[in-house]
């Protein structure tokens, strides 16, 4: 991304790589809802999520905090290394026993 790029249109760029993959990401979440499993025990959860990151280049790091899954990407086109970089994160846990059943909830909050 070059430094010139808006957040505006960072968010538009993600957002729209986000509706090209919309069907494989709500596989994804119904898979999880499908073997939920106890919070730091979810095993299943963390190596999908660890294929799902090598599958999009990245080398995830595994076995943070228990359970934990972590990958970093690599953003070129900043002019130094004090300029801000695009943060990502994932939504917050969500206890096995409260977890929704609906493709609705996996729609995206900004719609």
């Amino acid at each position: 991304m070059p430094p010139s790029t808006s957040r505006e249109e960072l968010r538009r760029r993600v957002y729209a790589a986000i509706d090209r993959r919309a069907e494989e990401i709500v596989g994804i979440g119904e898979r999880i809802a499908s073997h939920a499993e106890m919070g730091f025990k979810e095993i299943k959860t963390a190596q999908l999520v660890s294929e799902t990151l090598q599958g999009l280049g990245l080398a995830p790091r595994t076995g943070l905090a228990m359970t934990g899954v972590r990958a970093e990407a690599s953003w070129t086109g900043f002019a130094s290394p004090d300029t801000p970089r695009p943060t990502a994160r994932p939504a917050p846990r969500t206890p096995a026993a409260t977890m929704p059943r609906s493709r609705a909830c996996w729609a995206r909050p900004w719609d």
